[in-house]
């Protein structure tokens, strides 16, 4: 008689049918042990499938996240060389400021000299009353001198 065999595969066909062979009982061993590996492979590769899955979503999600932020930053360079282009540097702001800082030299000298020019028509004005004053008062002690005389 055949010694009674088990396993961790829950094959235990000698206490069914005690007429089995070791090798009958090898082939349904084998069988099942087929039949549980089958099973496990199944489900691993399930797994993996889910796995695989689950990095591809994340894969995907970080790859439209870097697309965006990649847009954000073209748009930020587009955004830098607009304002380079309608900025002026140092050297082309002071290369443009020079003839209009000539002209304004050129504005003041003509407003000093014409305001020179207001207070020397004032001094003639000035002189002329001066000379009619003079006049009058060398009239005046002449006549006062005449006065003198005459009498």
């Amino acid at each position: 008689m055949a010694a009674k065999r088990t396993s961790n595969l829950a094959v235990d066909i000698n206490s069914d049918n005690p007429g089995v062979t070791d090798r009958e009982y090898f082939k349904l061993w084998i069988t099942k042990l087929e039949q549980h590996l089958d099973e496990r492979w199944e489900t691993q590769n399930k797994l993996l499938n889910e796995r695989w899955d689950s990095q591809n979503k994340a894969l995907m999600v970080a790859l439209d996240s870097m697309d965006k932020r990649l847009d954000s930053m073209n748009e930020f360079r587009a955004a830098l060389k607009d304002r380079e282009l309608v900025t002026l540097s140092r050297t082309e702001f002071e290369l443009a400021m020079k003839p209009i800082r000539e002209d304004m030299r050129e504005i003041r000298d003509w407003k000093n000299m014409m305001t020179g020019m207001a207070k020397s028509s004032d001094l003639a004005r000035v002189n002329v009353v001066a000379v009619v004053g003079t006049a009058g008062g060398i009239i005046g002690i002449i006549l006062g001198l005449l006065g003198l005389f005459m009498n």
